[in-house]
């Protein structure tokens, strides 16, 4: 298992595409299509003159997917329409249409992959001076370099991941906003089409390692961890110390595998699974949170398939996508909302605010409020040994209520 580590050595190069048309007809419409936008122009003359016309239709936009490229015909007796980034290490994806009639569109050429410091598919970007493949152990320590582009790696699996504390740079683009720039630092009010999470299966993951003085880490990890055989294992030990991203935790994962484990010691800058985006989902067995610090924070989304959580400490926000197992909570603050059950609940001191129904909840210590909302919401059977519970019985149901220690309650 070859070990290979990230440079970001690359020299930025403009990426060039070129289609031609292949069939021209006078009643088609001809256009190009950039995250769901199109423009396009009816077929004039000859194929040429079309090219022309929609080169020009394209420069004249002043929508951002369009605004930085440059298009142009090229060629007369075989012309194409030829786009080239106007920022050299920024990628752009775009489709062909052919509306009407019986015109249709050669495929696109890369004449001139993209290629820079940001770029995965840079092989200068990697201490082996070739881009990673399965069963390679891949390593992010004591560099700066965002990883923006080629993001899409889903073909291969790699051994392990091990992003140590040293790290400072991003992994993967905000998704609601629109990356101009080669680094992705530079953006625009527009959400962002193209791949923004590095798309990878992982057998073992590891973030956070401290080896230097340098442990700031980064402030955006996203991972889209699509391995869905075996065992994966995801060890977060700590995040960066800040979140990139206001709104959004530092680290944000998607993941597909019912018998996958994250195990976190540490996240003051939060960890995110299936959470960015409301149609994010991900499948995984146990969320174990061995945090000892309050400032620990989980997010899980509605799409997400979660077996078993337990947590020692920190600020829990579980929604969820399907019936929760079991959740076995220390200490620190747990919220539960959303449209799922939870089967056993178990709290040994933490504070709960729960908004969903639950099967049986145990409480040895801690609080259990249920007043977070008038929704109407039931628990089966909650056995009190100790600590608090708030409840409005007008909106809440506790079918059976089982006293066995000093408890008190409020309606």
């Amino acid at each position: 298992m070859p070990t290979i580590r990230w440079t970001g050595n690359g020299q930025a190069v403009a990426q060039r595409q070129e289609v031609g048309i292949n069939v021209l007809d006078l009643t088609t419409t001809y256009g190009i299509t950039i995250g769901g936008v199109t423009i396009s122009v009816a077929a004039v003359t000859n194929e040429a003159a079309t090219i022309t016309a929609l080169a020009a239709a394209l420069n004249a936009s002043s929508h951002p997917y369009f605004k930085y490229i440059t298009w142009s015909k090229q060629g007369s007796t075989f012309p194409v329409l030829r786009a080239i980034s106007d920022v050299a290490g920024m990628p752009h994806v775009f489709t062909t249409s052919a509306v009407g009639g019986t015109g249709s569109w050669e495929a696109i050429t890369i004449t001139v992959a993209n290629a820079g410091p940001n770029d995965i598919n840079d092989p200068n970007n990697w201490s082996s001076l070739s881009v990673p493949t399965t069963s390679d152990i891949i390593v992010f320590e004591n560099n700066s370099q965002n990883v923006c582009w080629g993001l899409d790696q889903n073909s291969i699996t790699w051994a392990q991941l091990i992003m140590k504390s040293s790290y400072i740079g991003r992994i993967g683009l905000r998704s609601d906003v629109f990356a101009i720039s080669a680094d992705g630092s530079s953006t625009t009010t527009i959400q962002e089409y193209r791949e923004d999470y590095l798309k990878v299966k992982i057998t073992l993951t590891d973030i956070g390692e401290t080896t230097s003085t340098n442990n700031i880490g980064s402030g955006r990890i996203k991972i889209n961890n699509t391995l869905s055989t075996g065992s994966p294992v995801i060890n977060i030990l700590k995040t960066g110390t800040a979140s990139s991203d206001s709104g959004y935790p530092a680290i944000r994962l998607l993941t597909n595998n019912a018998n996958l484990i994250l195990n976190v010691s540490s996240a003051v800058a939060g960890i995110g699974i299936a959470f960015e985006r409301e149609t994010e989902t991900s499948l995984l067995a146990t969320i174990n949170n061995n945090a000892s610090d309050a400032q620990t924070k989980i997010w899980t989304g509605s799409g997400a398939t979660i077996t078993t959580i337990n947590s020692v400490y920190g600020d829990l926000h579980i929604d969820a996508a399907a019936t929760i197992t079991t959740i076995k909570i220390q200490a620190g603050n747990l919220y539960l909302q959303g449209n799922y059950v939870v089967t056993s609940l178990y709290n040994y001191g933490a504070v709960i605010n729960a908004d969903i129904s639950i099967g049986t909840v145990y409480q040895y210590n801690g609080t259990i409020d249920l007043t977070l909302t008038s929704s109407a919401k039931t628990i089966t059977l909650l056995k009190l040994e100790g600590g608090l519970l708030y409840y409005d019985p007008n909106y809440k149901t506790i079918t059976t209520i089982q006293y066995g220690g000093k408890v008190k309650v409020q309606r």
